[in-house]
């Protein structure tokens, strides 16, 4: 072998191993709560470096670095990052903003859409996260998930179908309409939504009143609305379990339905 060759491969054994000592770890930010739910689920919290101000659970979450709340991104932090990690972020698909996504993109950092309209879409998450980080996919939470909601839509299939109606402000009076996760939810205890195909969620007091229902729903968003609705059979939710699309509001769907019904 001559030396010129000899030069080369010692100057590309070398390279090589520059690069896996000076390599970036991969890391993973989370911008909503149902997304840092979905990555824990996904035994995945190693990798998360991270999270919105709102992501309060689990309990390990109070550990994590804030980088972003209702009003943004905290793009300093994120950048911060993103020099120590090769960043990935984990974004709802349904609720954090396009300009968010368009200012990591801006910085070449890759962002992952997972879906929250469905319990449907919590296993496909859970594979998602595994997939990208390779990682084991949780096998066994995603097949509990599986059989809950098979068990649960089988008890109710054939139950009386109630309707409900959920505000979810007062002031103004909102009310959930559309497909979303809640209606999704719920339709496996055979409720449904009478606002599902309204095209406005903004309800004047009147037409809220004029509107009959077998059940509704509140939060603690909505007690000065209850004066107004006394007469009515009004149930109080958690609104955690109800709108954010984790494995934790499947596992509480047959008290849910139970409750509701």
């Amino acid at each position: 072998m001559s030396l010129n060759k000899k030069l080369l491969y010692i100057l590309i054994f070398y390279s090589f191993s520059y690069c896996q000592l000076y390599a970036k770890p991969l890391a993973i930010i989370s911008l909503a709560p149902s997304v840092t739910e979905n990555i824990f689920e996904a035994n995945a919290q190693k990798y998360l470096v991270g999270i919105d101000d709102a992501s309060k659970f689990p309990l390990q979450t109070k550990n994590i670095e804030i980088i972003s709340d209702i009003r943004g991104l905290y793009i300093e932090k994120i950048l911060s990052l993103n020099h120590k990690y090769n960043l990935i972020a984990f974004a709802w698909k349904d609720g954090t903003s396009l300009r968010s996504i368009n200012k990591l993109n801006q910085y070449n950092i890759k962002t992952v859409w997972l879906n929250s309209n469905s319990p449907l879409d919590i296993p496909n998450n859970l594979n998602i996260i595994a997939k990208i980080l390779n990682i084991p996919v949780n096998d066994i939470l995603i097949n509990k998930i599986n059989n809950i909601l098979n068990e649960t839509k089988n008890t109710y299939q054939n139950s009386k179908k109630l309707t409900y109606i959920y505000p979810i402000w007062s002031t103004p009076i909102m009310i959930l309409n559309n497909d979303n996760y809640p209606d999704n939810l719920l339709k496996y205890c055979n409720m449904h939504n009478v606002f599902r195909n309204n095209k406005t969620n903004l309800l004047s007091q009147e037409t809220l009143l004029q509107y009959s229902s077998d059940r509704i729903l509140y939060n603690d968003e909505i007690n000065n609305l209850l004066p107004l609705l006394k007469g009515k059979k009004i149930i109080k939710i958690n609104t955690d379990y109800i709108v954010r699309a984790t494995s934790r509001s499947v596992i509480a769907l047959p008290y849910i339905c139970k409750t509701i019904r």
